[in-house]
């Protein structure tokens, strides 16, 4: 993550030019989306990627790439972990996502444009009190076989949510398309 001290970055030099970025959250969500996407081969998926993150792609791609997914991990290198399945999906959880922001910050973000590395540092601090928190708690305890009985009662009431589900119901459908529309040029 950025310092607090430094400008959020907006562009990146791919062989000494600067390429300007699209820094919006719902760029990057689409992109992440595309990732999830089995039907979508990884070239695909990168050049989905190349095409929404940059407003004009650099000619070398390699870089280009590794530049892109820099931003996405708001400047982290990217560290090898378990293959473990997502406790959480910015596509399917959306809405809860969506419920857990505007609690826990009160930011509506369907009504402003966020860079994405401030929304990252948002996501990352949502509330435990919110119902999003308290889902990927179970989850996570799920997975691992840590759920106390009270918590498998409720986790067994909850069980529509347990999973991260592969479809999507028509108004998660609708609140991704609203994530999606186009934003003004100011």
């Amino acid at each position: 993550m950025q310092n607090l001290f430094c400008p959020l970055p907006r562009y990146v030099v791919v062989q000494n030019k600067r390429y300007a970025l699209n820094t919006d959250y719902r760029t990057a969500l689409r992109i992440l989306a595309a990732f999830e996407d089995a039907e979508l081969a990884d070239l695909e998926k990168q050049g989905i990627m190349l095409q929404l993150l940059y407003k004009t792609v650099p000619p070398d791609e390699t870089e280009a790439v590794r530049l892109a997914l820099l931003f996405l991990n708001c400047g982290e290198t990217q560290t090898q972990t378990e293959d473990m399945p997502p406790l959480y999906s910015f596509t399917v959880d959306a809405p809860l996502i969506y419920a857990a922001l505007r609690k826990s910050h009160g930011v509506d973000v369907l009504a402003e444009e966020i860079h994405w590395y401030r929304f990252v540092a948002l996501f990352c601090d949502i509330s435990e009190d919110s119902f999003f928190a308290r889902l990927l708690y179970l989850r996570r305890a799920s997975r691992e076989g840590t759920l106390t009985p009270e918590e498998k009662r409720v986790a067994a009431a909850l069980k529509n949510y347990m999973h991260v589900p592969q479809s999507k119901t028509p108004e998660e459908t609708e609140f991704m398309r609203l994530l999606q529309t186009p934003q003004k040029e100011e």
